[in-house]
């Protein structure tokens, strides 16, 4: 768990995740597109994002309830912020306009 923290927080190098557990509302999610345009300036950024908070949140699931999850709680809940809003902004997942037409049409 806390080798996958290390990696994650490698990536997140040169951007400050601190106001988000010290902010303001505001800028607790100010800090969700910048810290989604900091991962996709990297190389393959998202693609490594998502592979390591998926390995993380697996790890810290498992041992929770440990000292060394407490002490990295924040981080892992900002880091899945991150991770889930990269995830919603995906074009795989996006209709293709005669997919939509096709929904819209089929009686209910």
């Amino acid at each position: 768990m806390l080798e996958k923290h290390g990696v994650a927080c490698d990536l997140m190098h040169g951007f400050h995740w601190d106001k988000w557990t010290t902010g303001k509302p505001t800028e607790r999610l100010a800090l969700i597109p910048a810290g989604q345009e900091h991962i996709l300036e990297q190389e393959d950024g998202k693609k490594r994002w998502v592979q390591v908070v998926t390995g993380l949140s697996r790890a810290f699931a498992l041992c929770a309830a440990s000292d060394e999850a407490t002490e990295i709680r924040d981080d892992v809940s900002c880091f899945q912020a991150l991770q889930a809003a990269l995830g919603k902004h995906s074009t795989n997942h996006r209709k293709t306009p005669e997919q939509i037409d096709a929904a819209i049409r089929q009686p209910v």
